[in-house]
């Protein structure tokens, strides 16, 4: 899990992002980065091994969705709801935070067919790689470019 962690923590140092205030990023009084919790409205990119280590710029845009984040009361978790154009909806279990700094924060859940990772960085502001490999519920896409809607 780490290693494909660390190729998307590589695949985002290529995305570029809009102006920090409609990405939803903020930083805490520690200095951390964060996202603001809420409804974003995002692009859908492919993602395999072979487009993780390209910039988002070069790869088609393959639809539109929206993602809502919401942070757990009791701990340093996030989970995701997804809805894609084509109305498909995913909802991720709470992500466990895995890297926490002024450049980067990194959320992330794996289970036997499942992974979700949720990274917020401040010139990217907020991407969600969704990989699912369960019988009938293949998905392997990158959400990005997301702007916060208010």
């Amino acid at each position: 899990m780490l290693k494909k962690i660390a190729a998307v923590l590589l695949f985002l140092s290529g995305v570029a992002g809009a102006a920090p205030n409609e990405l939803g990023v903020y930083r805490d009084k520690n200095f951390n980065i964060l996202a603001t919790d809420g409804r974003y409205s995002c692009n859908i990119y492919p993602y395999s091994e072979r487009t993780k280590d390209k910039t988002l710029d070069s790869l088609p845009v393959i639809g539109k969705s929206t993602l809502a984040i919401e942070s757990d009361k009791h701990s340093d978790s996030k989970r995701m709801f997804v809805t894609f154009h084509n109305g498909t909806k995913i909802v991720t279990p709470f992500m466990l935070n895995l890297r926490k700094g002024s450049t980067e924060n990194v959320y992330a859940m794996m289970t036997r067919d499942d992974i979700y990772i949720l990274a917020i960085d401040e010139p990217v502001g907020v991407v969600a790689i969704i990989k699912r490999e369960g019988k009938g519920d293949e998905t392997s896409v990158t959400v990005a470019k997301c702007t916060l809607q208010n």
